[in-house]
């Protein structure tokens, strides 16, 4: 693809609405989430995080990560020892109501890591352009692969709310995972590179977009945490077990939510 008809999007520093992105998997369940907020009212969301931090005696430079919140020796070694599981779901609570407080746009893609695997098998049979014939790729069931391609339905398919329509007037941060992942060929990459896609959708007549995300971390930008919540609450609502009882039962609704359910539909395996 030559870089003439290419549209690098993602990376504006100067537009209207800022997205952030983060995964999960929890058990077969993968997950990633994208939270669109608008730039202008990202120092009012920060200090309403810091509440919440503060009213439960987290200091305002240790980031909210639900995988340490609800894991009592993850509190621990994080200094939140004075935590209990029931202040870890208030807090994932208070995040989902702030994020229905501030307007912030919710999309969020799923699959099952199992279906895929059982779906696509271990190879596809792809056309090589350069060699002028067909090619069989490993497929890797690797949930950090399989998650790339959620990232990649998040920034490629349109947002629903039409104020987030126009792709180049939106940044993206996803969160930084320097995890090796592959999924298909046998080429691996860090997992926060192969989010990078192209899409020609909303494109202008011959142009294609290429989302090429800046990644972030919760130091430089800290409302990767609400994205890490959002999309462990919602990966773990999806869950049909006796353990995600609260998360199926006690969650406030995301107003603002996008749902993004892949399944796998393989016309591409070997014979």
């Amino acid at each position: 693809m030559s870089d003439s008809n290419s549209i690098v999007v993602g990376r504006s520093n100067d537009s209207k609405y800022v997205a952030f992105g983060d995964d999960c998997q929890f058990g077969d369940i993968c997950g990633y989430v994208l939270v669109a907020v608008k730039r202008s009212r990202i120092p009012w969301v920060l200090r309403e995080l810091d509440k919440i931090k503060s009213e439960f005696g987290i200091p305002s430079n240790t980031p909210l990560h639900c995988r340490v919140l609800f894991g009592f020796h993850q509190r621990e070694k994080a200094g939140l020892g004075h935590l209990t599981r029931e202040a870890a779901q208030s807090i994932a609570i208070r995040c989902l109501l702030l994020l229905n407080n501030a307007c912030i746009h919710v999309k969020f893609a799923s699959a099952s890591l199992s279906q895929f695997a059982s779906t696509m098998g271990t190879t596809i049979d792809l056309w090589d352009q350069q060699q002028e014939a067909r090619t069989d790729l490993t497929v890797h069931h690797d949930p950090k692969g399989l998650i790339s391609m959620l990232a990649q339905m998040c920034m490629m398919i349109p947002w629903s709310e039409r104020r987030l329509s126009n792709v180049r007037d939106l940044e993206i941060v996803v969160s930084m995972d320097k995890t090796q992942a592959k999924l298909f060929g046998d080429c691996s990459r860090q997992a926060h590179h192969l989010i990078n896609a192209f899409s020609d959708i909303g494109a202008p007549t011959g142009g294609v977009f290429q989302f090429t995300p800046r990644v972030g971390t919760e130091a430089t930008d800290p409302l990767l945490q609400l994205a890490d919540v959002a999309v462990y609450a919602l990966c773990h609502r999806l869950d049909r077990g006796e353990k995600a009882l609260f998360w199926r039962t006690q969650l406030p609704s995301v107003r603002l939510l996008q749902e993004l359910p892949y399944i796998p539909i393989n016309r591409l395996k070997s014979t």
